[in-house]
């Protein structure tokens, strides 16, 4: 009990900070994995509209990367709060 309730909650804020920080990289490498396997999806998707310099398709990629990026860090933020009652806006 006392492992779940007091070391775990604790332990939980860098790990849920990594994970946010790792699901980011995890974004930035889908365009060389992508390219590299032939796989369709959003970074092969991007880097054909980079190789062919289609400009709005290239800020597109990057306006909806920006927009998961900053609703993963949303959610770690509001992890913060719901595990770590220190952090919670009074």
């Amino acid at each position: 009990m006392i492992l779940f309730r007091y070391v775990l909650r604790s332990a939980l804020v860098p790990i849920i900070t990594v994970a946010g920080l790792a699901f980011g990289s995890l974004l930035s490498g889908t365009v060389l994995v992508e390219a590299i396997f032939a796989w369709p999806g959003v970074g092969q998707y991007a880097y054909k509209s980079a190789t062919t310099l289609d400009l709005p398709a290239v800020m597109g990629v990057g306006l909806v990367v920006g927009g998961v990026y900053l609703v993963i860090n949303l959610i770690v933020d509001v992890l913060y709060g719901v595990i770590d009652p220190r952090v919670r806006l009074q």
